[in-house]
């Protein structure tokens, strides 16, 4: 059953005459019709979505194969990486402050201690990416 004999049962029912029948055509021609707008919607999209596909193949495709044993070399790499990730600095807690204005507040300290993290974060991110090359 086509589309449009669907949409004639759901909307039509028992109520269902012979296609040649004056009503049934013009219904047949605003189903058409419709079904023609919803197909040139999505059309469109099927599009991107293929090459979006595609390209992803191409990538797939670019990147040379690896044999078993590289494979396993880059996961201990990645392992060890893993051990080595930087580590946040914990924030201080509220009532470690004490509010007087020091010269060196542990604020201070933390916000030095975050950008020196930010910092190695993107070397080890760095040297991640190397290691899945």
């Amino acid at each position: 059953m086509c589309i449009r004999d669907s949409i004639n049962a759901e909307y039509m029912g028992d109520n269902l005459k012979s296609e040649m029948d004056p009503s049934i055509v013009a219904w047949n021609r605003i189903v058409d019709e419709f079904l023609g707008q919803k197909v040139e919607e999505i059309q469109p999209i099927i599009q991107k979505e293929r090459e979006r596909e595609e390209k992803k193949q191409e990538e797939i495709n670019k990147s040379p194969a690896r044999t078993e044993e590289e494979s396993v070399q880059i996961k201990i790499k990645l392992a060890e990486l893993e051990k080595k990730k930087p580590v946040p600095p914990r924030e201080p807690d509220p009532d470690e402050c004490c509010g007087s204005g020091c010269q060196v507040c542990v604020w201070d300290l933390y916000t030095l201690a975050v950008e020196k993290y930010n910092d190695e974060l993107a070397k080890w991110n760095e040297m991640v990416e190397k290691a899945k090359s």
